[in-house]
């Protein structure tokens, strides 16, 4: 029976790249979709809340936890599937699949389209949710189809039916769960291939802080959301015309708030848009520092930063 697999009142902040976290009331690792609809049937009958955990990033798990089950998908199954393609080749690959093991099954494979991902942490379901990407890629660009839980009957959906935009999807407005996705690659070279994922993981080591964080915490805002009195006040921002995207990093370094702590948090100095966890932080010094930094770039700039993480147990 399901219930004596669920393991009570289990730490979270372990599970997540942010260590940050109270208990989940109950949690439960599944193997398999048949083990997943019959422990989402025992959740409802037992009117007890459930939360699906991926890698653990691009989350803020509440310092009092989760009063309910936490799902931990053990999806991992990476396998080519037959393609009448020569150049192209389709992958099947388990939502819960980390994202550098994805990365290194397409090194491996000769498989290229990926390289971009190198570094990132996460789970494929994840990325997929949140449309993950970086300036010129994002997922969706890869993605065939995408196998989902629909209020307990597996559906398959194809791109255009997931309404994918920037670091959005249909999944952020529903609970359909991501079970699998089938993701089409093109032939290359090992060579290249390695040489540009090592360039993509250097980048991030040069760019990024080494510090427990989510990730980054805001989207970047679309030059078009910038008012032309706010342009002529501050004609830096002109510099990201080519892009049509305003980091969020540099609208927060402009505020002057690169290194200001609340309790173990603290904005990071070697990318402003990272919140990262210095000495063993708590949820809310992390939501206070959000709440500094939307109203110093409400304040300067006239715009909502929109927040990436998602907030867990609030």
């Amino acid at each position: 029976m399901i219930e004596q697999k669920i393991t009570k009142n289990l730490p979270l902040a372990p599970l997540t790249t942010f260590k940050i976290g109270g208990l989940a009331k109950y949690f439960l690792k599944v193997s398999n979709q048949t083990e997943l609809i019959e422990t989402i049937k025992w959740a409802k009958n037992k009117k007890i809340s459930y939360f699906i955990l991926g890698g653990g990033s691009n989350i803020l798990i509440s310092d009092q936890g989760f009063d309910g089950l936490v799902i931990k998908l053990d999806f991992n199954k990476i396998k080519i599937l037959p393609s009448q393609s020569r150049n192209r080749v389709r992958v099947l690959v388990g939502a819960g699949a980390s994202l550098p093991k994805l990365v290194d099954f397409s090194f491996t494979h000769d498989l290229t389209g990926l390289e971009w991902l190198s570094g990132i942490p996460g789970t494929v379901g994840g990325a997929v949710r949140g449309n993950a990407g970086v300036r010129e890629h994002s997922i969706s660009k890869s993605i065939q189809l995408v196998k989902v839980l629909k209020k307990g009957i597996i559906k398959k959906l194809k791109t255009k039916e997931i309404k994918f935009a920037y670091r959005q999807s249909i999944f952020k407005q529903n609970k359909d769960i991501i079970l699998d996705v089938i993701l089409v690659l093109k032939k290359g070279i090992s060579q290249q291939t390695r040489k540009m994922i090592l360039k993509n993981i250097k980048h991030r080591i040069l760019t990024q802080p080494s510090e427990c964080s989510a990730g980054c915490i805001f989207k970047n805002v679309g030059l078009a959301k910038i008012s032309q009195a706010v342009l002529i006040k501050n004609p830096k921002i002109n510099q990201f015309k080519l892009t049509s995207n305003v980091p969020a990093g540099w609208l927060i370094e402009q505020c002057g708030l690169k290194g200001k702590k609340i309790g173990g948090a603290k904005i990071s100095e070697k990318h402003a848009n990272f919140i990262v966890n210095i000495n063993s932080a708590q949820a809310r010094d992390v939501l206070n520092l959000i709440k500094i930094i939307k109203s110093k770039v409400r304040a300067k700039f006239k715009l909502d930063l929109e927040e990436e993480v998602q907030h867990v147990g609030f």
